[in-house]
């Protein structure tokens, strides 16, 4: 019966390590009026979810310091809904980017 308790606390643990590398992340919709444009977020490595030739936007999932660096190199942009957001977004609760699949 003690053993119960201790893989209780492990399991906790487990868990807990497991939500704090939890990064957050957002659909960011950045608006690219030239392929030159999209061929620059390429070229920078971010993660594309998608395109709306439509609204000339391109869909990037990214983090808080990804939405700086997009900033920094001129790209106009809209912020869409996160994943630390359960009530807007539970699609992107389960997203995995390129990298975690190589």
């Amino acid at each position: 019966m003690r053993r119960l308790p201790a893989l209780l606390v492990l399991a906790l643990l487990a868990v807990t390590a497991l939500a704090a590398d939890r990064v957050p992340k957002r659909l960011v919709h950045v608006r690219v009026p030239s392929p030159d444009r999209i061929a620059a977020l390429v070229e920078a490595g971010f993660d594309i979810a998608g395109m709306n030739k439509r609204d000339q936007t391109v869909g990037v999932v990214a983090t808080d310091d990804e939405i700086r660096r997009l900033e920094s190199l001129g790209f106009g942009f809209t912020l869409g809904p996160s994943n630390d957001d359960p009530v807007t977004i539970q699609a992107l609760q389960d997203y995995t980017d390129p990298a975690e699949m190589a």
